[in-house]
């Protein structure tokens, strides 16, 4: 990771990757946002102040805005702000977009949303440093009482993942680091992503003295089965999440989900740095 909002390596992925259609191209991706959003909107008041940080090309910003939630976008990839910006319903919806990084929120007084949906940055953040600066910066901008919502990639879903693509993996080094529960897929200075476990999320966000309200599994095994999901009719596909709704919050199988939503609600004791 580079100092500041500018990451060359982000910004050309971004720019290059499809993120816009990520969430909704097939049934087996639409089950994260599906499960998402369930999860948020059981902990999310009406009418709230919601910060974006990672908001990508604002899939969960324009979600939240058309509920009548007034939303402030933020992301440190210029590609993904120009298409929010560019998103037809922009200038109709309260969404405030522009580019900041989640380490660094000064732009923002204390205590002004009523939630923070870190979806994204964690992916990208590898040190310790970095991890707790963005979690205290999240709280800090966060009202007592207030909802914090934090996604990660799984590390024991990518091992998986890797060996369903190509077998090569079972000896390469990324695999070993993996297994020996090393948070980085990738450790050199410019890797992209990095992968957690859910009970590193865990601890990670406890250290804050946050209320934990649930780890969540968002997409559980369905990228693992995508072939399969994707072919689904709707009715099928209506009993896949009604499965996987019943199981994504089960502890023993966190792990095989693809990505994880750790949501939590800022005490009003609670610290928001040590």
């Amino acid at each position: 990771m580079t100092d500041g909002v500018r990451d060359p390596g982000l910004d050309e992925y971004y720019e290059t990757y499809d993120e816009s259609s990520r969430l909704s191209r097939g049934k087996s991706s639409r089950t994260e946002f599906l499960t998402t959003v369930r999860v948020i909107d059981r902990y999310l008041a009406p009418s709230s102040t919601i910060l974006d940080i990672g908001a990508g090309p604002g899939c969960y910003s324009f979600h939240y805005a058309k509920l009548g939630h007034t939303v402030v976008a933020r992301d440190r990839v210029p590609h993904n702000v120009e298409l929010m910006r560019a998103h037809p319903l922009y200038r109709e919806l309260d969404i405030d977009a522009d580019m900041a990084d989640a380490r660094d929120l000064s732009e923002f007084s204390d205590a002004l949303f009523d939630a923070v949906l870190c979806f994204g940055p964690l992916y990208h953040i590898g040190d310790t440093e970095g991890r707790r600066q963005c979690i205290s910066e999240c709280l800090r901008v966060l009202r007592p009482g207030g909802i914090l919502a934090v996604a990660y990639i799984n590390k024991f879903f990518v091992s998986a993942y890797l060996v369903r693509r190509d077998r090569k993996y079972l000896a390469d080094g990324p695999w070993e680091r993996i297994m020996n529960r090393e948070t980085a897929l990738a450790e050199d200075p410019g890797a992209l992503w990095f992968f957690d476990a859910p009970e590193e999320v865990e601890a990670l966000l406890s250290s804050f003295g946050v209320q934990r309200l649930t780890n969540v599994g968002t997409d559980g095994i369905a990228i693992l089965l995508e072939d399969v999901v994707d072919a689904l009719d709707d009715a099928e596909f209506g009993q896949w999440l009604k499965h996987h709704y019943a199981i994504c919050e089960e502890p023993s199988i966190l792990g095989y989900s693809n990505h994880g939503l750790y949501v939590c609600r800022l005490a009003r004791c609670a610290s928001r740095t040590e």
